[in-house]
């Protein structure tokens, strides 16, 4: 079984190739540093503005929205 960290970035990897991003940009999953923002948490959005051309804000609603559409291992939500 995977744990919540591995599963999560793989979530978010399957939503970056949705969003047209290759593996050029890494998903990095970490502790958050806020506990306010959750357990876990992803600079990514920031990570790939350049790349998509778009606001990271925006990106990463649309990666939330593409992560918590499938269920992933060991995360409630």
């Amino acid at each position: 079984m995977l744990d919540a960290r591995s599963a999560i970035t793989a979530a978010v990897r399957r939503a970056l190739a949705d969003l047209g991003v290759g593996p050029e940009i890494e998903p990095i999953v970490e502790r958050s540093a806020r506990p306010e923002f959750g357990d876990w948490s992803t600079p990514v959005a920031q990570r790939c503005a350049r790349v998509l051309r778009r606001d990271p804000t925006g990106i990463a609603a649309d990666l939330r929205d593409r992560v918590s559409a499938t269920p992933v291992a060991g995360v409630r939500e």
